[in-house]
């Protein structure tokens, strides 16, 4: 685990950030406040809602689409997490 303080210990069991610890090692989509969207596989979400992915696919607001072998999200970009129905 990457808790290194009490703090963000006591963020991550006491937000939404661990509903996104689910999805570690899941594909799913981020939809970015900017309209941009990331599918890829969740690597890590730390107790800020900080993600990294991995094998992504980033699109940008106009449609292009961009390959990505690690991507981090800041958590202040995203919009919206797409849950996979399985989880």
């Amino acid at each position: 685990m990457y808790q290194n303080s009490p703090r963000e210990k006591y963020y991550f069991y006491n937000s939404l950030s661990i509903l996104l610890k689910a999805l570690e090692n899941k594909q799913t989509t981020i939809d970015l406040r900017n309209e941009a969207s990331v599918y890829g596989t969740v690597e890590h979400v730390d107790a800020y809602m900080n993600v990294v992915m991995k094998d992504c696919l980033f699109t940008d607001p106009r449609g292009d689409k961009f390959p990505f072998e690690m991507f981090f999200v800041q958590a202040r970009n995203i919009r919206f997490v797409q849950i996979p129905p399985k989880i």
